[in-house]
């Protein structure tokens, strides 16, 4: 088990980053790719905790409830990660986005890419980023985002 001080570097350590994120987007002046960045970050801070916390056991209660308190965590995704056929969704806003300027159900990066015609097969969803988070479409266990390295 991890102690309270381990913790709050963990933390810490997740803050500095997505401070660094902002500033480096802002000077860019490309608000789309900051906030595709944020929503992958945001991914992969909540998957590193997801981990942690299910697959490996290291937190006690009390330790996590910190991380719900404190707000580290997104617990919300990581109840959809814990469901059969969301274990890699990107973000909870891709599904039932009835706010989606194409008054979609759910976003095209929740589309298996054999669906999808041809002109939106591989474009990003215009909010997060992500290419597909389907379910044995990623990429090693994560979604693929617009900036994923194909090899």
């Amino acid at each position: 088990k991890f102690s309270k001080s381990f913790l709050e570097k963990l933390q810490h350590i997740f803050d500095i980053k997505y401070k660094y994120l902002y500033k480096q987007e802002l000077l860019k002046h490309n608000k789309k790719i900051l906030i595709w960045k944020i929503y992958r970050f945001h991914w992969e801070k909540n998957r590193f905790f997801f981990d942690i916390i299910f697959n490996n056991k290291l937190f006690n209660s009390k330790q996590i409830k910190t991380l719900i308190y404190d707000k580290t965590i997104d617990l919300l995704l990581m109840k959809y990660w814990k469901k059969a056929g969301f274990e890699i969704i990107c973000s909870p806003i891709v599904i039932n986005n009835l706010d989606h300027h194409d008054q979609l159900n759910s976003s095209t990066c929740r589309v298996p890419l054999l669906l999808r015609n041809k002109l939106s097969s591989l474009r990003p969803d215009i909010r997060t980023g992500c290419i597909t988070c389907v379910s044995g479409e990623g990429i090693k266990g994560k979604p693929v985002w617009w900036n994923t390295k194909i090899s």
